[in-house]
């Protein structure tokens, strides 16, 4: 039993048509440096500020 790979325009592909390797979601996102901690509390206080307000019941 043998296979072909075909291409999307339905014609078989060639052995020698090598595919180029994709990139992961972590090597497309590696240059660019995370959040500081400082930022996380920052959002984080800014986030939850008015969670009391919204709080049902008081």
């Amino acid at each position: 039993m043998s296979f072909e790979i075909h291409k999307p325009d339905g014609k078989p592909a060639l052995p020698s048509q090598s595919r180029k390797p994709k990139k992961s979601a972590y090597g497309l996102l590696a240059k660019y440096p995370g959040p500081t901690a400082e930022e996380i509390d920052e959002n984080r206080r800014e986030m939850f500020s008015s969670f009391s307000e919204l709080a049902p019941g008081e």
